[in-house]
C-alpha cells in the first residue's frame, strides 16, 4: 500500500467541505514538504502560502455543490507530486523543473482542462494540473514505442518511457487544438521532457547509456535514428 493511502482515506470522516478541505490541504502540505526541498525564508513562506490559497480556491470552485469527501480518491504520489481522481478526471498537484513551465499539447500527450503555475521561490515552481483520467491496460510494447516516436517528431526526447505513464483516453474529447478519440494513447506524466530538435546531441545518448532508469529511453532512441537512416 502507498505511504499515503491511509491518511487519505481517513480524511473520509470529514462530510462537511470546509472541515475537509483544510485536513486535506495540510496533509498535501506535510507530504509536499517531505518530498520537495523547501527553503526556509519568510518570501519562500508567503509565496507558498499563495500557492496553497488557489490549491484551495480550485477545489472550491470544482466541489461548489458536491461533497468532497465521497468524490476524491487518492491515485498516488511520485517523487515531487500527487495525484487524485475526482470523477473522471484526474488532479496533479507537485513541483515541476523551471524549464517546463509553459506547456504546450501534443496529440500524444495527455489535454490539460486546467492548468496553473506558481513561483514559490527562485528555485521551485509548483503546478496544479487537471486532466482527463486514462487506464494503462493492454498496452503493448511497440505502442509504447509509437508515443515516444510520437514525441520524438516534435524535438522532444522523453526520459521516462514506461507503461505506467501512459493511458487510453476513455473518451472522445476535443480541445482548442486537437481531437481525441476514445482509446488513444497518451503520456499522462508530463515532467520528463527533454527539447534537443531534430538531431539527437552525443552527450544526451552518453547520459542515457550509462542510466539504467533511461535504458527504454535509449533503446528507442536508437530505433528512431535507425529508422531514419542515421547511425552512429
Amino acid at each position: 500500500m502507498d505511504e499515503y493511502q491511509k491518511q487519505f482515506e481517513e480524511l473520509k470522516k470529514y462530510n462537511n467541505n470546509e472541515e475537509y478541505l483544510e485536513q486535506f490541504i495540510n496533509l498535501v502540505k506535510q507530504i509536499l514538504s517531505k518530498r520537495t526541498v523547501f527553503v526556509k525564508n519568510s518570501e519562500n513562506e508567503e509565496l507558498r502560502e499563495e500557492f496553497f490559497t488557489s490549491l484551495k480556491e480550485v477545489f472550491l470552485d470544482i466541489f461548489s455543490n458536491t461533497n468532497m469527501s465521497d468524490n476524491i480518491d487518492y491515485i498516488g504520489c511520485g517523487h515531487t507530486s500527487i495525484a487524485f481522481k475526482i470523477g473522471n478526471n484526474v488532479l496533479k498537484i507537485g513541483k515541476v523543473d523551471n524549464n517546463n513551465t509553459k506547456y504546450k499539447e501534443f496529440n500524444c500527450t495527455v489535454p490539460l482542462f486546467l492548468n496553473k503555475t506558481f513561483k514559490v521561490d527562485t528555485r521551485e515552481y509548483y503546478t496544479i494540473q487537471l486532466s482527463p483520467y486514462v487506464e494503462s491496460v493492454d498496452i503493448t510494447e511497440e505502442e509504447l514505442y509509437g508515443v515516444y516516436k510520437e514525441l520524438r517528431k516534435e524535438g522532444y526526447i522523453w526520459n521516462d518511457p514506461t507503461f505506467d505513464n501512459i493511458g487510453r483516453i476513455q473518451e472522445d474529447i476535443k480541445t482548442d487544438t486537437h481531437t481525441y478519440k476514445k482509446g488513444d494513447l497518451v503520456i499522462r506524466d508530463l515532467e520528463d521532457f527533454a527539447y534537443v530538435g531534430e538531431d539527437t546531441p552525443d552527450i544526451v545518448l552518453d547520459e542515457l547509456c550509462y542510466s539504467s532508469y533511461n535504458s527504454r529511453t535509449y533503446r528507442y532512441e536508437i530505433r528512431y535514428l535507425e529508422e531514419k537512416g542515421k547511425t552512429l
